[in-house]
């Protein structure tokens, strides 16, 4: 696998954090983005829009805030957690939320694609963040065997930004059942889309309750038009539908699922 064929979200995804555009001053999202990005343009996405920009930068910002309140709810509580990205791609969150992993995150964990893993890698251990991209645990896998295991010592915090753009809607419930199963008392923050892409991508709060979980949160953001200057000037591109949802596990106390049949 080369640059051009990684997942288009995952190239995307970087653009997105790691870039700029438009007449407005901003500073990217992502500071790992905006190195590879730099370093590594043959990753540069073809064709992506601006609103699938805005839609991405709009759902990250969403999944950070949640993120956030899950360290919060976790620091009060007491307990220390092991967040894992799966499906990810070139999520930074490693680096870009550090800080606020400080007390509370004990252990971080990363499942990708084998290729996507070892270029990431490659680059990222020549980079100024590679001290602390080398305390990430990473286990490359086809996303058949994507999994939150083995289990640690603390919670799991699941983070499922990208799945949903790269997987199929059988697959990513499948996903979804296996980590319900495996890690009963994680909790999952989960990127959808805002509207159907496909034959059966479709996810009700009550689809989503008959896998197992608590639907926590669920935010829609709906579609939004361009906003232009009387000049004719776009002072702020358009952006798509976009969803994501905090679902919890098993409460404390309560049994954990019965053993799936084959």
């Amino acid at each position: 696998m080369i640059e051009h064929e990684f997942p288009l979200i995952a190239r995307l995804s970087l653009y997105a954090l790691g870039t700029v555009e438009g007449g407005r001053i901003r500073t990217p999202l992502d500071p790992v983005a905006q190195w590879l990005m730099r370093h590594r343009p043959a990753l540069m996405p073809t064709g992506g829009a601006a609103p699938a920009l805005s839609t991405i930068r709009a759902r990250t910002l969403l999944l950070d805030r949640m993120l956030l309140d899950e360290l919060y709810r976790a620091r009060r509580a007491g307990e220390r957690l092991c967040v894992w990205t799966i499906g990810g791609g070139f999520d930074a969150r490693w680096h870009r939320m550090q800080d606020e992993f400080t007390d509370v995150v004990v252990e971080i964990r990363e499942v990708e694609d084998p290729a996507i893993l070892r270029y990431k890698d490659r680059w990222l251990r020549d980079s100024p963040f590679a001290g602390r991209w080398a305390q990430v645990r990473v286990r490359p896998k086809a996303p058949e065997g994507w999994t939150a295991r083995p289990r640690t010592g603390a919670r799991a915090l699941i983070i499922l930004e990208g799945p949903a753009g790269r997987l199929a809607p059988d697959a990513l419930k499948r996903l979804l059942q296996r980590l319900r199963y495996e890690t009963p008392d994680a909790r999952v923050l989960l990127g959808l889309p805002g509207l159907p892409r496909r034959e059966g991508d479709i996810w009700t709060a009550f689809q989503i309750r008959s896998l197992g979980f608590r639907v926590e949160e669920d935010i829609n953001l709906g579609p939004r038009g361009r906003l232009m200057t009387p000049d004719g000037d776009e002072l702020c591109p358009g952006m798509y539908p976009v969803r994501v949802l905090s679902l919890g596990g098993r409460p404390p106390g309560s049994p954990a699922p019965a053993a799936r049949r084959s």
